[in-house]
Parts: structure tokens; C-alpha cells; sequence
């Protein structure tokens, strides 16, 4: 018999939050990262985040060490004006990264580089932009949350990357606003899909990338923002619709998979949005939309 394994609901609620709006402004990454940004020794990953008073470059930046699926999440605030955030993580195999900035109760920009090769970058000299991997900088109000939060995925290949976080008009600062941000590394993506409103996003992931005949194949469903418990999700394998009730991950044996001329396989997901997003105010509930995706893969 197949092995099919059903997942709770992820608890996205400790991610949810908000306040006072801050002002939308559209502010260059370029000038985010500068000046002496010097790089740490490599360090092995902390069981527990526990960030120093001050990590404003990739110098003193907090380390994240190398995340997991289940992610890592920091709560911090910006205690002064102009202040720069930075979090260094680390990605030993190619991997997905999931990063999601939200309770912001003004708006906050955010970025993520590819660490500069120790001395390449002399104190004083600004980052060059081929170092820069992604951004995010919606500045939305009333969007899921009272700011709309930064989603970043993107997929990475080994090296040591650091996130620059920074209020998007350069000034809005409040040390009792604390905003969360959270980064979970997964195996590669091989397929993705955003909404019309550019809100959600559902990506799937296979693991092992390379299965064999002997494989126990893992497809998990991740959806950014991390708000899965306002889905349902649907499940097929080789067109055949997986007959249990399933979360976010479906497990089965490569050798229960019926065999195929050449080796290939297809499996689908589809998250359909149930429930509505919990805003305490009535009016900005809504039920997130229904994505669908598919991946092919080889035994």
C-alpha cells in the first residue's frame, strides 16, 4: 500500500500580527548596503538566535546559521532612525530559500545579498550590485496585514547570504514594534505559482531531487506568505488523484509508482483558499485564491 501522510495545519498565526501604517516611499537597495562591510569566519549553525545590540553590516550581522525547513524566526524591532538590520544564514547544498518579513507596523524593505568574497571589499566601498540576489518592497497598506508582508523565494547555491532589513522611507523607526522575520531553507523548487493579485505564492518541492527505484519520495506544498491553515489541498500522482485527506506534504514509496516507459512521473498540488485571513477588522477578511501547480520527475 501507498504511504500516504497527513499534516497539521501550520500554526502561520504566530506570524500574523500588525499596527500603525507607516509612509509607502520606493527608497534604492543600492544605498541599503555599504560601506566596510567586512565578512565573519564561517560558524556552525546556533541551536538558538541570539542577535548582538548592534548588527547593522555582514560584519556583525546576526547569524542564522544554516536553516531548516521548519525555518528560523527573529523578533526585533528598528530603535533608531536610519537603522539597518542584517542576518547572515549559510546554504550547503542548492536549496529553496523562504523568507518572509511581516507584523510590520510601518513599512520595512528587504534584501537579500551574496556575501562578498572575504577582501574583496575594502572599508568604505559599496557593495557592487552583482552581489545583490533579491528584494522586496511592496509597501501596501492593509494587505493581509496592516503592512503587506515581504515574501523573498529564491532559489540559491551554496554560499553564505546575508539579509538587509531597513525602513522603507529611511527614518520610521519604533523600538516597542517588533517585526518577524522568518527564513526556512527546502530542497530546490521545480515549480511555482503566484495569484493574479501577487499576494500568495504556492512552490512545490521533491525530495530526493534524484530519486532512485529504492527512494522514499517527499513532495512538499510551501505557500508564502506562511499562512497554509487558510488551505485545502488536493493531491495527484500520475493523474491520479491521491484519495486522502492531505496537508502540505505526500510521502509514498518510488517503488509503489506504477512503471512508465521512460522513467517519468508527474505530481500535482492544488491549494484552494478555505478560510478567511483573520484581520480584526471584518472588512479586510478574505479568502486567499486557489493555485495549482505540477512537476515532473524521473526514477
Amino acid at each position: 500500500m501507498r504511504r500516504w501522510v497527513r499534516h497539521a495545519p501550520t500554526a502561520a498565526a504566530r506570524y500574523r500580527g500588525g499596527g500603525h501604517c507607516g509612509r509607502p516611499r520606493r527608497l534604492a537597495l543600492a544605498s541599503l548596503v555599504l560601506l566596510a562591510l567586512l565578512l565573519r569566519p564561517g560558524v556552525a549553525a546556533w541551536a538558538q538566535v541570539v542577535c548582538p545590540e548592534e548588527h547593522d553590516r555582514i560584519s556583525n550581522a546576526c547569524l542564522l546559521g544554516v536553516p531548516g525547513q521548519d525555518g528560523v524566526v527573529v523578533q526585533e524591532a528598528l530603535t533608531a532612525p536610519g537603522q539597518t538590520r542584517t542576518y547572515t544564514f549559510r546554504v550547503t547544498q542548492p536549496a529553496a530559500a523562504h523568507i518572509y518579513l511581516g507584523d510590520q507596523w510601518y513599512d520595512i524593505d528587504l534584501a537579500l545579498v551574496r556575501d562578498p568574497p572575504p577582501g574583496s571589499v575594502a572599508p568604505g566601498e559599496e557593495i557592487g550590485r552583482w552581489y545583490f540576489v533579491a528584494e522586496a518592497r511592496t509597501a501596501e497598506r492593509r494587505v493581509l496585514q496592516f503592512v503587506r508582508p515581504e515574501i523573498i523565494v529564491e532559489q540559491l547555491s551554496p554560499d553564505s547570504y546575508t539579509l538587509v532589513v531597513v525602513a522603507g522611507d529611511g527614518r520610521s523607526y519604533d523600538p516597542a514594534r517588533p517585526y518577524t522575520l522568518r527564513v526556512a531553507l527546502t530542497p530546490p523548487v521545480c515549480a511555482a505559482a503566484r495569484d493574479a493579485d501577487n499576494r500568495y505564492q504556492l512552490a512545490l518541492t521533491i525530495d530526493p531531487a534524484e530519486p532512485t527505484p529504492f527512494s522514499l519520495l517527499s513532495f512538499n506544498a510551501i505557500i508564502s506568505p506562511p499562512y497554509s491553515d487558510l488551505f485545502d489541498f488536493d493531491w495527484w500522482l500520475d493523474g491520479v488523484a491521491v484519495p486522502e485527506e492531505l496537508r502540505t506534504t505526500l510521502q509514498v514509496a518510488a517503488s509503489e509508482l506504477s512503471l512508465t516507459r521512460d522513467g517519468s512521473h508527474r505530481v500535482a498540488v492544488r491549494a484552494r483558499g478555505v478560510r478567511e485571513y483573520p484581520d480584526p477588522e471584518p472588512q479586510y477578511r478574505q479568502v486567499p485564491p486557489t493555485l495549482a501547480i505540477e512537476c515532473t520527475f524521473r526514477l
